[in-house]
């Protein structure tokens, strides 16, 4: 059952991702710290919080509330070239749930942090090539555009919301 505390964190996480989606240096798919927020949220939520969260924020969006990069919002944002990145940042979490279980919460976090990147890179491409360029683009293609740009700054974002979120930890009981 969700208490009043974990709805009051999931409303604040909602509302750290889309500032950090706001900060945005505009490209084909735009560099923002979006995904800095979507990784600190499963780290301090956990898997089932931080879902909530990631779901009710792509909600948000599809419902016409301003929360993605840019100040856009629509369901048509998943036709566009971050469309199948935004679905992916479900994985996250999903794959972080057995780790979460199993108490495997240090070297787990990253290693299914890395999974899920890996995982959403992939929908995010496959969205890219089949829903925006309408199967004109190979793969190979695809990922020099929509993901290697990015691996390097996400892999910055996932470390850096690890070391946070085992600061942030200490400080409050987010779980």
């Amino acid at each position: 059952m969700i208490s009043i505390k974990d709805i009051a964190y999931i409303a604040v996480f909602i509302a750290l991702i889309t500032i950090c989606s706001w900060i945005s240096i505009p490209m084909p798919v735009p560099f923002t710290l979006q995904l800095l927020a979507v990784f600190l949220a499963v780290y301090l939520l956990g898997p089932i919080n931080s879902f909530i969260t990631i779901l009710l924020y792509l909600l948000m969006g599809i419902v016409g509330i301003p929360v993605f990069a840019s100040f856009k919002a629509g369901f048509s944002i998943f036709l566009s070239p971050t469309g199948g990145f935004l679905i992916g940042f479900l994985t996250i979490p999903l794959i972080y749930l057995p780790f979460y279980i199993l108490n495997k919460r240090g070297i787990g976090y990253l290693v299914s942090m890395i999974i899920g990147l890996l995982l959403t890179y992939l929908i995010g491409s496959i969205c890219f090539i089949y829903i925006y360029k309408a199967g004109q683009i190979d793969l190979k293609d695809a990922l020099l555009i929509t993901v290697v740009p990015f691996i390097i700054p996400d892999i910055s974002k996932l470390i850096i919301a690890f070391i946070l979120g085992k600061k942030l930890k200490k400080f409050v009981n987010l779980e």
